[in-house]
């Protein structure tokens, strides 16, 4: 399965942005690509970036879920969801 939860943590200071996707492969290209060219669509992971430089983030693989359960975990029906909410409020 390549569908699921991610993570980008800086590994610093420990801040991290959480996303969902159907291909970890290719979200994970994506997100670093725009990141290097100074385009990414979130300004805070943007500017995290700039400040940091690329050597401090890590890319990490939370979750495995099929495609069909992505909408529950984005909407916070799925008990997943709630658990990365808790986790970025007391980090």
């Amino acid at each position: 399965m390549k569908s699921g939860i991610y993570q980008i943590i800086n590994i610093l200071n420990r801040k991290i942005y959480v996303g969902s996707t159907n291909d970890f492969k290719d979200r994970k290209s994506e997100h670093f690509s725009a990141l290097r060219s100074n385009r990414h669509d979130n300004p805070h992971l943007q500017n995290a970036w700039t400040k940091y430089g690329p050597h401090v983030w890590s890319f990490e693989i939370l979750e495995f879920a099929p495609v069909e359960k992505l909408e529950e975990v984005a909407t916070g029906t799925c008990h997943h969801a709630q658990l990365i909410f808790v986790f970025l409020v007391e980090t």
